[in-house]
């Protein structure tokens, strides 16, 4: 019964609400590590430029009042330089894969 919580706890790390944060000046996302955004979350978007995409609403209420556009992540997939793969469906759900995870499949 306790595998069977794990594995329901697991899938729902993996699999939350996706918000998209973006500098709304055009200029470079600050480092936001120190705010609890992980390093995987930076992401290109699809224009080029760089977005981070979070799945914590708090995360994402506190980004916003720094100032960043926050709006709900549109589906679609978003990848970064530490081999992160964010997926978000059409419900706005994101759902994570690492290259070390699909390897291992």
């Amino acid at each position: 019964m306790s595998n069977d919580r794990e594995a329901n706890r697991q899938q729902m790390e993996e699999e939350k609400r996706a918000y998209l944060v973006e500098e709304p000046r055009g200029e470079p996302l600050p480092d936001l590590t120190q705010m609890g955004v992980d390093e995987g979350s930076y992401v290109e978007t699809p224009d080029g430029g760089e977005a981070i995409v979070v799945g914590d609403e708090e995360l994402a209420e506190r980004l916003q009042a720094e100032g960043l556009t926050v709006t709900d992540a549109p589906a679609g997939h978003f990848a970064n330089e530490a081999g992160v793969d964010i997926w978000v469906d059409e419900e706005g759900t994101a759902r994570v894969t690492k290259e070390e995870e699909e390897a291992e499949e």
